[in-house]
């Protein structure tokens, strides 16, 4: 009796998109190996890549490839039967598999058994028994959960590769990934004038990412485009089980998703289903422990419920170097929670969620002294999704439970530098204080230190942020809490700088470090870094830089220390700011150029967005505009850019509009753009009530007056820098502010006044210990003489002050010098 050479593979309704080296290798796998499973989540699109693969191999079985569906079997008597009939088999006395057997006992032949998982003991049994008859017999298997036959391969098909961020992501990038070819695809033959734009780029990249890139939600999302738009889509998948419909044509478990997680479904024991349903109500990955605490179970039942679950690729599973995660696809997650809510249990479970939240919470903070940054970080990191599904919840259903996970949480958002989520969570827990009866608690206290700590760099030192880190003071004094009395001060004397008040500052932190020495000395670090802040701001550099020296530890990794960012930033990297600009000021721009490079790399390295926003803002951006190393600011600036647009820290903004509008003015084809980005910058600072460095930011756009030539506007505006800094105690750029009001009079034809404002600024930096500010104005004072036929003079003034710099001491600045001492010989 002889089998025809033929085979009965589906003719695929579609091209596959981004399977190619999936396709290849799990072809190679069939080469060595008699079986082959390819397992995966519903829709995912194993038939297709199992067809795929089938295709690919056609030429190496003489006896043809042939497709078998157990879809349609409502009986797993009926495998044998099933294989018999598609291998054109007729079917007599014998047993149907004995028959089976001995029929493809001589064949060379691929066999594609598509959808096992419901008839899997029949499956498996029949698998096991054709390989042990046929050696020549090769058999790909799909299903969502393995056979489990001796010898067989298991390879899990993930979903279609998608873009990680949609934000700014045009059309064309969109299309490198599968996942949009396929939406598109789809689009088009359902809309044949559909054309993806840039504008609708990040939406589709989006819908692919909430439909986990399975490939049956992508194609019925794509036929929605002549119903909805891109962005239509988008907001119909909070409902996607009834927008996601297909076509009638397909087969009944692919037209719709409901249908295919049905399917799964059906598969499930009912404690099995009982655990998924439960475990719906994470954002995210989840623990053993975090789902035994919702289920009710132990978590010995739950671990195996769980690996159960798995095997039938509803749960993936990932694993860390000190706990096993696992994670419903996206579609799975958004279907239990349809059944929960179908049966009555949704709000109960949101409750037992949002109670693990808050445990969870607790247990962050217990560890947050003791276990080192970068494993609190990695181990807390997972809860920030779950925490924000509590909150929407707590705030609808119960208050106080609101509450307690805010206080609880503001020390995971402070670790993130999640400012601006942190300011609104807080607000919203203010408001439900006076009603239940917790104004002038701890938990008042704790939740109005950190309401201004975040307003702070979100909204600027205005009165909410003064008013709450005083109302918070106030409460920790009658508390006599050391712990939030030293925050509260600390939040006090940042908002004093951002301020202006450089010398109220002074006098807030030295209360804070009286506190700290006599009741808590590992306080002490971060009230000398904010000291020593202020400290530099009224021109004390030698205070300030005796603070830095004996604290500031290059070489040190804070990831490796608990208790990251206690007091907003983290110590040493504040010290290596305050450290790189005084070695600025002092005469050593080499050294500061190293300096605060090492300190923006090493808070790259930490991730901590506060940190790496205040490096460049403190200093990164400014030395590399003072030694006019433009490829620097232009680097430093793109980084900062980046971490505004990702963390909120929207007082930061006006200043970094200010570096890139002075980048501009440092090169006169954008000096009249730039001129008017440094107006707009200090517009902004005005909006934040900014007053950090303001006397300087003032000197900056005087100076790019003079360069245009509006010398009334220049004499004004650095009139009113003086002015500022005389009220302030502003005193770090004194000398410069001076030098720019004799530039500009020499610009006025104005030289003895000028001359006279030069060897003011020369002394005043000499006074100060402030040699980069004495070289400007020194050399300043020196073109002047230069111009008046004073050549020795000209040599007498600069090269004494010129001589003090170092060989690496590579500057524009010191470029100028040495040129104007060249003409001077």
């Amino acid at each position: 009796m002889g089998l025809p050479r033929n085979h009965s593979l589906p003719t695929p309704n579609l091209p596959v998109f981004g399977r190619e080296d999936v396709v290849a290798n799990f072809a190679a796998d069939l080469r060595s190996s008699p079986l082959v499973s390819i397992v995966g989540a519903g829709g995912v699109g194993k038939t297709t890549v199992a067809i795929e693969v089938a295709n690919s191999l056609l030429d190496e079985f003489e006896d043809g490839a042939w497709f078998v569906d157990f879809a349609t079997l409502r009986d797993s008597e009926m495998v044998p039967v099933a294989i018999a009939e598609t291998i054109g088999l007729k079917t007599g006395a014998a047993p149907v598999l004995d028959s089976v057997c001995e029929s493809l006992r001589d064949r060379k032949m691929l066999l594609l058994f598509d959808n096992c998982e419901h008839v899997i003991e029949a499956a498996a049994i029949s698998v096991f028994r054709i390989l042990s008859a046929a050696s020549g017999v090769r058999i790909l298997a799909t299903s969502r959960e393995p056979l489990g036959v001796n010898g067989e391969r298991v390879r899990a098909l993930a979903g279609l590769s998608f873009p990680e961020r949609s934000i700014g992501l045009r059309a064309k990038d969109a299309l490198m990934f599968p996942a949009i070819q396929l939406f598109v695809e789809r689009a088009t033959t359902r809309k044949e004038t559909f054309v993806l734009r840039d504008q609708d780029a990040p939406a589709a990249a989006e819908i692919c990412r909430q439909l986990d890139g399975l490939a049956l939600a992508i194609e019925l999302a794509g036929t929605r485009v002549d119903t909805f738009t891109v962005d239509g889509i988008l907001e119909q998948l909070d409902d996607r089980f009834r927008a996601l419909v297909g076509p009638k044509t397909g087969p009944e478990r692919h037209r719709s998703l409901v249908a295919t997680l049905d399917w799964s479904f059906e598969l499930l024991s009912a404690a099995e289903a009982g655990l998924l349903n439960a475990v719906a109500v994470f954002a995210g990955a989840f623990s053993v422990e975090d789902a035994a605490a919702i289920a009710g179970t132990s978590p010995e039942e739950t671990v195996d419920l769980l690996a159960q679950i798995a095997v039938k690729s509803l749960v993936s599973i990932n694993f860390t170097s000190d706990r096993t995660w696992y994670r419903l696809l996206e579609t799975t997650r958004s279907y239990c929670v349809m059944r929960l809510r179908a049966a009555g249990q949704l709000n109960a479970m949101q409750r037992r969620h949002a109670e693990r939240v808050y445990a969870v919470l607790r247990a962050a903070g217990e560890e947050w002294s003791r276990v080192p940054a970068r494993e609190w970080g990695e181990r807390y990191r997972p809860v920030l999704k779950d925490l924000r599904i509590a909150l929407a919840w707590a705030e609808v259903s119960d208050q106080k439970l609101l509450i307690d996970i805010t206080t609880a949480a503001t020390i995971l958002w402070n670790h993130f530098s999640l400012t601006e989520e942190c300011r609104d969570a807080i607000l919203r827990a203010i408001a439900q204080l006076e009603h239940l009866g917790l104004t002038g608690t701890a938990t008042e206290m704790k939740l109005q230190t950190f309401l201004s700590g975040a307003a702070i760099f979100t909204r600027g030192p205005g009165p909410e942020m003064l008013m709450a880190s005083e109302r918070a003071l106030s409460i920790a004094v009658a508390l006599d809490d050391t712990e939030f009395q030293l925050r509260s001060l600390w939040t006090i004397g940042s908002y004093k700088i951002f301020a202006g008040e450089y010398d109220d500052a002074i006098d807030r932190m030295k209360a804070f470090l009286a506190i700290a020495e006599a009741r808590d000395s590992t306080a002490v670090p971060g009230g000398e870094a904010m000291l020593a802040t202020a400290e530099f701001y009224v021109g004390d550099l030698d205070n300030a830089l005796r603070r830095v020296e004996a604290h500031f530890n290059p070489d040190e990794n804070v990831l490796e220390r608990p208790r990251l960012a206690r007091f907003q930033f983290v110590s040493n990297s504040t010290f290596g700011v305050i450290l790189s600009i005084t070695q600025w000021n002092k005469g050593w721009p080499g050294r500061a150029a190293r300096t605060i490079e090492r300190v923006v790399q090493d808070s790259l390295r930490t991730g901590h967005k506060m940190e790496i926003a205040s490096s460049l803002v403190m200093s990164g951006c400014l030395i590399a505009l003072l030694r006019n190393h433009r490829d620097d600011a232009r680097r430093y600036l793109e980084i900062l850019d980046q971490v505004l647009d990702e963390s909120g820290l929207e007082v930061w903004r006006p200043v970094a509009l200010h570096y890139r509008g002075a980048l501009m003015c440092s090169e006169e084809a954008t000096l009249s753009e730039g001129l008017e980005i440094l107006k707009a910058s200090l517009r902004g600072l005005d909006a934040k009530s900014q007053k950090l460095r303001r006397a300087y930011f003032l000197g900056n756009l005087a100076s790019a007056f003079a360069k245009a030539g509006h010398l009334a506007e220049a004499m004004s505006t650095i009139e009113t820098a003086l002015t500022v800094s005389d009220r302030n105690n502003e005193r770090w750029c004194l000398p410069e502010l001076i030098r720019i009001q004799g530039s500009i009079l020499l610009a006025q034809g104005r030289p003895a006044e000028a001359e006279t404002l030069f060897i003011n600024s020369m002394t005043i930096a000499n006074d100060l210990g402030m040699l980069s500010w004495q070289l400007r104005a020194a050399t300043d004072l020196a073109e002047l003489c230069q111009a008046a036929s004073r050549s020795h003079e000209a040599r007498a003034v600069l090269s004494p002050i010129y001589s003090r710099f170092t060989a690496d001491d590579d500057t524009g600045d010191l470029q100028r010098a040495r040129g104007l001492l060249q003409s001077a010989r």
